[in-house]
């Protein structure tokens, strides 16, 4: 189960990182022609609509879809700083709805949870841009590029659609299928490049047989892309993929029997000025992780609940596994409560899920 979450989680990250670091009736020739004119023509501003849905059939706790949303303005920071945005985030699953914000100046940096500003400080982005900086200055490609890989070699066959209005704009309308093998190789360099500086980054990669799996059970994924007609700019990728799982594999997998994942992101008033406000108000970035300390707490718990010695203070191991979707629930509604000054208040809230 972990394997086939990690596989989509990469998935709709990549597809995304591509988007934003790429992106940028005929023949195939034309089509071709506009995918590779797309995939050059970075997007420098914009805003950003992103919507992500994953339905995973026979695990019952997600009956319902997974849903991912990203919604806000973005300037590219080019080779100097971070992208300067102000995005609204939400996620729902089993139940459960998650709401966040993220807040960049190029300069600075907040993250918005539960209504609250957290900054994350000058001082750390400075640091961060000194990266981006002298990355820039030793490695003259940019985006994806840099970790040996090109998102445009993902799709194949290649066709035209005609032309679409998208987001106000005229667009040529290419599909094209997705080389899955391609993808996950590309994945892989990423995670093998990030290992030299993350330590242990290393394992996360696929193995070959990893790889394998994901190729048999992934069914006819489709692509599809809009580009301006004037600029060659996109103005919105998709991406629609099924998988179904062998019947004498559910088992390993929790149950799973098939899924779809659909993506799509959106980008309006490309090239303008983009507004971004910094929060007031803000509190230390501290103040959140110690308030998120009882989640973290909780994932560590679950990830290593074979492990002795590093339990919290109870001595039955009464932890057997992850905790119910209903203490969850009590758990994330007591943090909404708590002040995250108070030590004793998010204990009592970690005290839910033990």
């Amino acid at each position: 189960m972990a394997r086939t979450h990690r596989f989509i989680a990469l998935l709709c990250l990549a597809v995304f990182a591509a988007a934003l670091t790429a992106c940028g009736g005929g023949n195939s020739a034309d089509a071709t022609d506009t995918l590779n004119k797309a995939f050059s023509t970075p997007i420098q501003s914009a805003r950003i609509d992103l919507e992500v849905s994953i339905k995973l059939d026979g695990v019952p706790q997600l009956k319902d879809p997974i849903k991912l949303s990203v919604q806000g303005p973005y300037e590219s920071g080019g080779s100097q700083t971070i992208p300067k945005a102000n995005w609204d985030i939400s996620a729902s699953a089993a139940g459960q709805n998650f709401s966040a914000g993220f807040v960049s100046t190029g300069e600075n940096a907040w993250v918005q949870f539960q209504g609250q500003s957290y900054e994350i400080g000058s001082a750390a982005v400075a640091q961060i841009n000194k990266q981006i900086k002298q990355a820039a200055s030793t490695n003259k490609q940019k985006g994806l590029s840099q970790f040996g890989i090109d998102p445009r070699n993902w799709l194949e066959d290649a066709k035209s659609e005609g032309t679409d209005t998208v987001a106000g704009v005229e667009t040529n309308h290419v599909s094209a299928t997705l080389n899955v093998g391609k993808l996950l190789d590309d994945l892989n360099q990423i995670v093998k490049k990030a290992g030299s500086s993350i330590s242990g980054s290393s394992s996360a990669q696929l193995s070959p047989s990893q790889k394998k799996q994901i190729q048999d059970v992934v069914e006819n994924p489709t692509f599809d892309v809009y580009a301006g007609k004037d600029d060659n700019v996109i103005r919105r990728l998709s991406a629609d993929i099924a998988f179904k799982v062998p019947s004498d594999k559910q088992a390993q997998v929790g149950g799973l029997k098939s899924g779809t994942v659909s993506f799509s992101i959106e980008f309006a008033d490309v090239g303008k000025p983009q507004t971004i406000t910094p929060p007031t108000n803000a509190k230390p970035l501290s103040a959140l992780t110690s308030q998120l300390g009882g989640l973290s707490g909780l994932l560590g718990g679950a990830a290593g609940s074979g492990s002795s010695g590093s339990s919290s203070s109870g001595s039955s191991g009464s932890r057997s596994g992850t905790p119910s979707a209903d203490a969850l629930q009590k758990y994330s509604q007591c943090l909404q409560k708590a002040d995250p000054t108070k030590p004793e208040e998010l204990q009592k809230c970690a005290a839910l899920v033990k």
